[in-house]
């Protein structure tokens, strides 16, 4: 999967070099105003998508922009480009940005991740059926909200709770030192949840990338 990769770290990369916004919660990157609107605590799924994989065909976004709903099922440690209404030979899986926040749910074997995020990225190539990679944004306006959120990432995904209050114990020790760490992943919930935060204190937004792999059940170290 070096490719898909690459091409993860490329993206990301550029995303990065927006500017971040906040407005008192947790929130994800915000790309433009002229992307669907989505105002989640009044907009509610219908019943056109498939109940499991929400639809990605041209179709199957428009729904997703009219309810701000995405759902997939990775209970089966797998999420097909067929199952999102794409050919499996398709080159790429189209990203999903809207103004405001959508809200994600992923069905995993042991359990459901749900998150509040205006930007969700894929990550596959041409010649693999599946998708390899889902990725989305947090910023949190203040510390206390940035510990919030890996507090409650190690409670919900099985986060090493030690790491992750070593770590917040440095960023407290030293307020205006940045800092850029990928957590050990967490497999709580039947798929791999990483969470690769950006760090910058008191005054600015900072980022946490999460980062999901369907097919990821159990830590596998790298050959």
């Amino acid at each position: 999967m070096r490719r898909v990769r690459l091409a993860r770290t490329t993206a990301i990369a550029a995303l990065l070099v927006l500017s971040l916004t906040g407005c008192g919660l947790v929130q994800a990157l915000t790309m433009t105003s002229t992307t669907p609107k989505c105002n989640t605590p009044t907009q509610r799924a219908t019943t056109m998508n498939d109940p499991k994989n929400s639809q990605l065909d041209e179709a199957g976004k428009e729904e997703i922009y009219n309810t701000c709903q995405v759902t997939f099922d990775l209970t089966r440690n797998q999420l097909l480009k067929e199952d999102l209404g794409l050919p499996a030979t398709a080159r790429s899986v189209p990203n999903l940005s809207v103004d405001g926040l959508m809200t994600l749910t992923l069905h995993g074997s042991h359990g459901t991740l749900t998150a509040h995020t205006d930007r969700i990225t894929f990550f596959t190539v041409a010649d693999i059926a599946w998708v390899d990679e889902i990725a989305y944004f947090l910023t949190a306006d203040t510390p206390e909200e940035f510990f919030t959120i890996l507090r409650d990432g190690a409670e919900a995904y099985g986060f090493d709770k030690t790491s992750v209050e070593r770590h917040i114990k440095s960023m407290k020790d030293h307020p205006d030192r940045g800092s850029k760490i990928a957590l050990q992943p967490g497999y709580k919930l039947g798929f791999e949840v990483i969470y690769d935060y950006r760090y910058r204190g008191p005054g600015h937004v900072n980022t946490v990338i999460v980062s999901v792999h369907p097919t990821a059940r159990e830590f596998q170290p790298l050959l």
